[in-house]
């Protein structure tokens, strides 16, 4: 685990500034996934973690039950408020639940030199895909052209129209995980192709909430000044201990 950042610096003069990211996403009530996650670890990382919640949900780490939309304007004051008054240095995006969020997020966002992450929740494998048809346009056409890094599994980069489409809105890097498959291979692409291929050992194992821990971890790390490669090996570092630790042989409920 790294050492806090906001541990006293060797001169003595005090605490270190403390790191800030913003997490964009739907609220679990098991806080298993969502924004409680990125809570919880962004703390474990010594990052504040500020949060504008988007959708609300009832699920457990077992059944998705239910989620209701926040009202799209509500969502964009949440955001402009965050950014505007704190030093925001890296943007968390999660479940956004419905195009017209998508588009205010994006909106709002635009203006800030935070690096963005996009991890593209389109719906729960418990719960089947959102009702918002035009989900996967509007984050084509809107969030994706300001991102950074897009974290989708394959299901989800094909919804979004895949490796080349998604390129051409101008991510500058896509993250394929491949959690949801027997053999875990994670692969790491830039515009020019592949970069690196992560194989893991598939554990015997399920925890709710893998996708917001790796990408929230990620997060961390950035703001750390770990390179992405660094900063990606980390966190699925992290994320395989927390499996270990925390992980249950159970089926999985699909991220949120």
């Amino acid at each position: 685990m790294p050492k806090r950042v906001t541990d006293s610096g060797k001169d003595g003069l005090g605490p270190l500034p403390e790191p800030v990211m913003l997490a964009i996403g739907g609220s679990d009530t098991s806080s298993g996934a969502g924004i409680q996650r990125d809570l919880l670890t962004a703390n474990r990382f010594g990052v504040r973690c500020l949060t504008a919640v988007a959708c609300l949900t009832s699920q457990t780490d077992e059944a998705f039950f239910s989620l209701m939309p926040v009202p799209t304007e509500f969502v964009r004051a949440q955001v402009k408020d965050m950014l505007s008054q704190f030093p925001v240095g890296i943007i968390k995006t999660g479940a956004l639940a419905t195009a017209e969020v998508v588009k205010a997020v994006a909106a709002e966002i635009r203006h800030s030199s935070a690096p963005v992450l996009v991890d593209p929740v389109l719906g729960s494998s418990a719960a089947g895909p959102f009702a918002d048809k035009d989900l996967a346009l509007a984050y084509r056409h809107h969030l994706l052209p300001q991102t950074w890094l897009l974290t989708p599994n394959q299901v989800e980069l094909e919804q979004l129209g895949g490796l080349e489409t998604v390129f051409a809105t101008g991510v500058a890097y896509v993250l394929v995980t491949g959690g949801d498959s027997p053999h875990v291979v994670d692969r790491l692409y830039s515009p020019q192709g592949l970069m690196q291929e992560f194989e893991h050992e598939k554990l015997p194992l399920h925890l709710h909430g893998t996708g917001c821990r790796f990408a929230s971890a990620l997060c961390a790390l950035t703001l750390a000044g770990e390179p992405l490669l660094d900063a990606t090996v980390g966190a699925m570092e992290y994320v395989r201990q927390e499996i270990v630790h925390w992980g249950m042989p159970a089926s999985p409920i699909g991220k949120l």
